[in-house]
């Protein structure tokens, strides 16, 4: 069911621009490349790169998040 549910979750992740991400309503800073803690706690985010160097995958807590294009949102 877990699996399921995500299927229809979406992530807003944005860049503010000072090394640190919104990802929902939460702040993240990055520790190493591609890792972001938390910076009220510790709990962290984990982008994935393709083959093109491009972000392609968010991992968050027990979920893993796919970026698609805008127009399949």
């Amino acid at each position: 069911m877990l699996k399921l549910s995500t299927l229809f979750e979406q992530v807003q992740v944005r860049d503010d621009g000072n090394g640190t991400l919104t990802v929902g309503s939460n702040r993240y800073a990055e520790v190493e490349p591609l890792l972001f803690q938390r910076t009220d706690g510790d709990s962290y985010v984990v982008f994935r790169k393709d083959h093109n160097n491009n972000i392609n995958h968010l991992f968050f807590g027990t979920a893993a998040y796919k970026k698609v294009p805008w127009h399949e949102t």
